[in-house]
């Protein structure tokens, strides 16, 4: 459906985007459009809870495709919105090319 319409300005996507990132890039790619994160939910570190607790240790090592995946998403972030101020924070980490104005919390 998304090439057969017409090129958009922005894109918003709600993270997590795990499963669908390919089709945006694509998206993005063929419009020049801006990307805009809305950080909705905090994947995989919502995965390491479930985890046994002798394995939360090592949930960076075992969720590393994932939090790799996600560092190169919000790479390409032109603005991030999140839904809470700890949220905004680590999209802060996550995105050091955005300046602080570009990071914003909205309940």
């Amino acid at each position: 459906m998304a090439n057969k319409s017409p090129c958009p300005d922005v894109v918003i996507v709600s993270e997590p985007s795990t499963f669908y990132w390919n089709s945006v890039l694509t998206i993005l790619k063929k419009s020049g459009a801006s990307l805009v994160i809305d950080v909705m939910d905090l994947w995989p570190e919502m995965f390491g809870i479930a985890l046994p607790r002798i394995l939360r240790s090592f949930q960076h090592i075992i969720f590393s495709p994932l939090y790799l995946l996600r560092a190169r998403k919000f790479m390409c972030a032109n603005a991030i919105i999140a839904v809470s101020n700890s949220y905004a924070e680590l999209s802060k980490v996550l995105a050091p090319q955005l300046l602080a104005d570009k990071i914003k919390t909205v309940y």
